[in-house]
């Protein structure tokens, strides 16, 4: 994806590899520094880019462009209005949010230091603070960074008082734990009857999906349940608690993970002691049971939550 960079990103970019060539260059004896710092602040830079004119405004309209103005260290993780397109969220989307939400979500891509991408942990998944006091997770690899498994598209347009790195797609903060992400939409009411019955039995699964420890979910929408004989939630409270526990537990993993860790053809472990294998197809993630004749596509990617990460797919997963 090509990204329009403002002709003073680009000087930032220039003058970057400049003087990072420039110290390379240099006597071994002498100690590196590292690149320049820019010559304006993140605010401004933002405030000029062709293409970061939404998280411009809604920086400009909870006055975080004046907190961007600041003596900082600021690393700002933004992205792209062709980034923002492709999460569904637009300038409408935007003006939706209240002053609060708004602000939540900006500060969930900056964090209160200067983190130039060499700087940035290896991981994989690596916890960063974030300024509002979230979390996300870090991978830096083989020359590639991904923030919540979302891959950078620029790094490194350094500022006078931080940095800015640019997103593939925005990082949408986490609703609440595993089981409050899911009890917050409506295409999750059978899945969340499930894990409720099947906490009544050996096993307390909402316990589980509420406490600390990550955990990554296959969550089917409830046309799942259907598909797979439960036509009502009265269905699911009506069987065995330990044999619903059977089917939720075969669909959480015991870790954290994102899209970008999966490997076509991976089998990963799961909480029931069995396993389900990755793929993929015309670029959708796919998620296989031992007993399912065809995978399972997924609807939606790295949902966050507090305690993990939520995958959304079309069918039940059987054992």
């Amino acid at each position: 994806m090509k990204i329009k960079f403002s002709p003073g990103i680009i000087s930032l970019f220039t003058a970057a590899f400049i003087m990072m060539v420039a110290f390379n260059a240099c006597n071994k004896s002498t100690a590196s520094t590292g690149p320049a710092p820019g010559t304006t602040s993140v605010s401004s830079i933002l405030k000029n880019a062709s293409d970061a004119t939404i998280f411009a405004t809604a920086m400009a309209r909870v006055h975080l462009d004046t907190v961007f103005n600041g003596a900082g260290p600021f690393t700002v993780f933004v992205p792209t209005d062709a980034a923002f397109a492709a999460s569904g969220v637009t300038f409408a989307t935007i003006n939706n949010l209240s002053d609060d939400s708004l602000r939540k979500f900006l500060l969930y891509h900056t964090v209160a230091a200067n983190l130039l991408s060499s700087n940035l942990p290896a991981g994989p998944n690596a916890k960063i603070v974030t300024a509002g006091g979230d979390s996300i997770f870090v991978t830096n690899v083989s020359n590639s960074i991904y923030v919540n498994g979302v891959p950078l598209l620029a790094a490194d347009v350094l500022a006078n008082n931080g940095v800015i790195h640019a997103l593939q797609r925005a990082l949408i903060p986490p609703r609440g734990n595993i089981v409050k992400t899911l009890q917050s939409d409506t295409s999750f009411s059978f899945l969340s009857a499930a894990i409720t019955r099947a906490s009544q039995g050996t096993t307390d699964i909402t316990s589980l999906l509420t406490n600390n420890a990550p955990y990554t979910i296959f969550a089917p929408i409830n046309n799942a349940f259907r598909s797979a004989g439960f036509a009502t939630t009265d269905d699911i409270n009506n069987a065995n608690a330990d044999s619903i526990a059977n089917i939720v537990l075969y669909h959480i993993l015991p870790a954290r993970i994102f899209s970008t860790d999966m490997t076509s053809g991976q089998a990963a472990k799961t909480l029931n002691d069995s396993s389900v294998l990755f793929g993929l197809s015309t670029n959708v993630r796919q998620i296989k049971g031992n007993q399912n004749s065809a995978p399972a596509n997924t609807l939606a990617i790295n949902v966050m939550a507090t305690n993990g990460v939520v995958f959304v797919i079309d069918q039940l997963l059987e054992p």
